[in-house]
């Protein structure tokens, strides 16, 4: 919608396609009529189900549990960098975030129009491994109390710094998702309505380079915009954006069975 955000803060719940132009009707009964929808809404996407149904992404039968914790009274050894311990089907990585100034700092001198918002250091720690090895598939009703209850279950043997640094993690910090992934990115023919990231290419966490592969889609797309002719602009962009999205793919895959295999 002109490049605007989502002014009612609110999911798509539809598009429809008339002419050049798409209309996103939203769940308040807003209306917009755009040159160009981008449907950057992540790995559930309603407008990817509903444009592109194949392009469901797959349960792989694994999870991620994880989590964020402040760095005050962590062990010092794991403060001096990533520490990655292979348990009895999952693995557990750790590592702490330090930034080198503040967000707000960072924005006003790279991005302006950017706000961003103020973050401390923090250790960031994730569970990933197979659903049988870690309390077996989420419900779509779970909370942080029953992710806790799997990561406590899980986690009885480590050692105590680990331990405790699960335990200090605040409960609203605590997340888990069932890992998914895309099978691959199918063809489709362009027109006015386009993806990037997660709604179209969602990969394992075990790859490591799901996000890094969404900031390469948005910002192929905002430099083939930039040439003022939308229709060639989104065609450059989808070639670029699936050769690229097919290999993340094809090392994700590969080191996702690679992992699986090992624990």
């Amino acid at each position: 919608m002109a490049g605007a955000a989502d002014p009612l803060g609110t999911a798509g719940a539809g598009i429809r396609a008339r002419r050049r132009w798409h209309r996103r009707a939203l769940r308040r009964r807003f209306r917009a009529w755009a040159e160009l929808v981008v449907a950057a809404d992540g790995l559930h996407s309603p407008l990817r189900r509903q444009w592109l149904p194949q392009a469901e992404p797959e349960a792989i039968g694994a999870l991620n549990l994880y989590g964020k914790t402040p760095l005050d009274g962590i062990d010092p050894a794991l403060l001096a960098g990533p520490t990655i311990v292979f348990a009895d089907g999952w693995t557990l990585v750790v590592e702490p975030m330090r930034f080198r100034a503040a967000m707000s700092g960072l924005a006003a001198r790279h991005a302006p129009d950017c706000r961003l918002s103020p973050t401390d250091d923090y250790i960031y720690w994730a569970m990933f491994g197979r659903e049988a090895c870690l309390g077996g598939s989420l419900s779509g009703e779970e909370d942080a109390a029953g992710w806790r209850r799997r990561i406590e279950a899980a986690s009885g043997g480590l050692h105590p710094g680990l331990s405790d640094l699960l335990r200090r993690t605040a409960p609203e910090a605590v997340m888990g998702r069932a890992v998914r992934m895309a099978a691959g990115v199918p063809s489709w023919p362009p027109g006015r309505l386009t993806v990037l990231g997660d709604a179209i290419h969602a990969m394992s966490p075990a790859g490591g380079v799901g996000a890094n592969t969404a900031l390469a889609d948005a910002a192929m797309l905002a430099a083939c915009l930039a040439d003022g002719d939308v229709d060639r602009a989104v065609a450059r962009y989808e070639a670029d954006m699936r050769g690229r999205a097919e290999r993340a793919l094809a090392a994700t895959r590969a080191g996702t069975e690679r992992l699986l295999r090992r624990l």
